[in-house]
């Protein structure tokens, strides 16, 4: 079973990694730990970024939120 701090603790590493590696994004989110650089968008990189979302997604499906907080819920479900 995956617990609510589990569940944050893996969007938080996720979302750092997503952030690195498209610095406009970061930027655009008010993060400007890499405002010094511009993302790779060859077509390699941006297959490489959809399997990682399609991996990260198909965790997150495998959570079991039962125990859950309510908000716990619904930000796994913006997630």
């Amino acid at each position: 079973m995956t617990t609510e701090k589990e569940f944050y603790r893996r969007t938080g590493e996720w979302l750092d990694r997503f952030l690195e590696k498209d610095p406009v994004a970061a930027t655009e989110l008010g993060d400007h730990r890499v405002d010094d650089r511009l993302g790779d968008h060859s077509l390699s990189a941006l297959e490489a970024q959809n399997n990682e979302i399609k991996a990260f997604k198909e965790e997150l499906s495998r959570f079991s939120t039962d125990d859950w907080s309510n908000d716990a819920r619904i930000d796994l479900s913006l997630v």
